[in-house]
């Protein structure tokens, strides 16, 4: 694997094997497995008052801010197996391909929305109290757009490839791959779906008559890690 002849990379522009282009894959590879399992928890069951784990997941988010600049810059291995490093040929491959997953990933969707939806309040509350069912429903809003952050695993797409490469250096076989890749898959959708099960009968909590599995077990004041196993064996 040579670089192109006669050419020369910009001093900011990382050839695909470069160490630092190896290690900065690891460490998203790692935030990627991170957020495949604390994005759903988040939706399900609300963390904000958790400081450090605000932190976490703020810092995360800059991370994948810096990573979509990151792709700009980061050469990769073309079809004759050579260092590609014109920043022209990086971009139209990383356009062409994940970028508008990325970005859209990216956004803080929620964040923007719950903050009108905060304005909103304030505007109803000045109102008087003849909008007080209007300030009821939208005080459920919060649980809604929380499921937005859903869209923040479309970066899970990216974890394909990055397994099959793993495997293939481990040399493991291919029909062992396949069975690691649908236990991880199904494990994944496990938790996902156990996530939003209980999602939905949280937003449905405020509503009268709603008879959900949380109200008619009589476990609305347990524990979140006890309410997450239920939702977790009813997922199975």
């Amino acid at each position: 694997m040579e670089l192109l002849e006669n050419r020369k990379p910009l001093w900011f522009v990382f050839v695909h094997d470069h160490w630092f282009c190896r290690t900065w894959t690891y460490v998203m590879h790692i935030l990627l497995i991170y957020t495949a399992f604390n994005i759903p928890l988040n939706v399900a069951f609300d963390q904000s008052d958790n400081q450090f784990l605000t932190s976490i997941d703020a810092f995360i988010d800059y991370m994948f801010i810096c990573d979509l600049f990151m792709n700009f810059i980061m050469g990769y291995e073309n079809e004759d197996r050579n260092s590609e490093f014109r920043l022209k040929k990086i971009a139209i491959r990383y356009m062409s391909s994940w970028f508008f997953i990325d970005f859209v990933a990216c956004l803080p969707i929620d964040k923007v929305i719950m903050g009108l939806n905060g304005t909103n309040e304030l505007n109803i509350e000045a109102k008087g109290d003849q909008n007080a069912n209007k300030l009821f429903r939208l005080a459920r809003l919060p649980r809604l757009y929380r499921l937005i952050r859903i869209v923040r695993l479309l970066r899970l797409l990216k974890m394909g490839n990055s397994f099959q490469k793993i495997f293939a250096v481990m040399k493991i076989n291919n029909g062992v791959s396949k069975l690691i890749n649908i236990m991880i898959t199904v494990l994944f959708l496990i938790h996902l779906y156990a996530c939003l099960w209980y999602w939905l009968a949280d937003f449905l909590q405020e509503a009268d008559g709603v008879d959900y599995w949380v109200r008619r077990g009589g476990w609305e004041e347990d524990p979140n890690y006890e309410l997450y196993m239920r939702a977790v064996y009813w997922s199975f």
